[in-house]
């Protein structure tokens, strides 16, 4: 890791270890006592992506795949059912609630008694991820995304949901740079789960590619998941995962009193290339430094601006 403080820069984050910073309602104690004995199933799909990445998105996508002649099972989900991230909760110890996090139960539990299929979800390294993912390798997605449209959305989420202390853009700007932002380094996280982007169990996949084209990335998913899909089932995922669509259902969903109200709540924007909104050029040009430093060698993982 680059950054090794022990202060967090800003409240309700902590350390998980020396430059590795999780917000709190990523449970400490979960994470390193949970987690890691997590029982895998075969038929689990594992949707693995860096904070911001297309998280829900993905985990709509797919809740659609599996559920495709029954989709009125969507609008049943409440808000963490859709990002089930195996790392969350609970948010009841003593630190959590002086710093005023709303309650969020162990998603674990939750997974534990899930039918099968599932959906798994993590922002988590490899190395902190359930054993049994490596060894039963089950299907997992990876969602990759231009880090600095990233970085923008979680400063955006930052200032929008209850479990993230509200923050400046020039504060972020700062910690982005040095790597001490919630969920580690982008660059490391890329890398590390680069190790398993041609195994035969994993699809590697653009968030940018999916909103360009996003009929072959359904179909791309759905054939990975070995599932048929016609044309119009395909077509009827698109509508049901589109930007708009999933907006809607947020206004309804259950479990979104995270959302500070007035806020852009889980879905901003979901679109490609706003960071050029936000970073200056100076900053810009010193985050495209810190890429080809901590890229190199992994030079087809890294995001060219110019070309997007």
């Amino acid at each position: 890791m680059a950054n090794e403080e022990v202060t967090p820069p800003w409240p309700k984050s902590y350390y998980l270890r020396p430059g590795y910073l999780m917000p709190m309602c990523m449970n400490k104690k979960t994470i390193e006592n949970r987690v890691k004995d997590f029982e895998v199933r075969q038929d689990d799909v594992f949707i693995v992506t860096f904070a911001k990445a297309g998280t829900m998105w993905m985990n709509q996508i797919v809740d659609a795949i599996l559920n495709i002649d029954n989709l009125s099972v969507l609008h049943e989900r409440e808000h963490f059912e859709m990002i089930p991230l195996v790392e969350m909760g609970p948010t009841d110890e003593p630190g959590m609630v002086a710093a005023g996090i709303p309650f969020i139960p162990a998603l674990i539990d939750a997974l534990q008694s899930a039918p099968s299929p599932r959906r798994v979800s993590t922002h988590l390294f490899p190395e902190f991820c359930p054993s049994q993912l490596f060894e039963k390798k089950p299907k997992c997605i990876h969602v990759m995304r231009h880090p600095k449209d990233c970085f923008v959305s979680f400063f955006a989420f930052h200032n929008s949901i209850e479990v993230l202390a509200d923050i400046t853009w020039e504060q972020y700007i700062v910690e982005v740079l040095k790597e001490n932002v919630e969920h580690g380094s982008y660059f490391d996280f890329i890398k590390k789960w680069a190790d398993y982007a041609d195994e035969p169990w994993m699809l590697w996949i653009k968030f940018e590619d999916m909103k360009r084209d996003p009929k072959t990335a359904v179909r791309k998913v759905a054939d990975f998941l070995e599932k048929g899909l016609t044309d119009e089932q395909v077509d009827e995922v698109v509508r049901v995962t589109s930007f708009s669509y999933m907006k809607q259902m947020q206004k309804t969903r259950k479990g979104t009193e995270v959302f500070e109200e007035g806020t852009s709540g889980q879905q901003r924007k979901g679109i490609v290339g706003d960071w050029k909104k936000w970073f200056t050029v100076e900053q810009s040009n010193a985050f495209d430094e810190l890429s080809k430093k901590k890229m190199k060698g992994f030079e087809k993982y890294m995001y060219v601006d110019d070309i997007l």
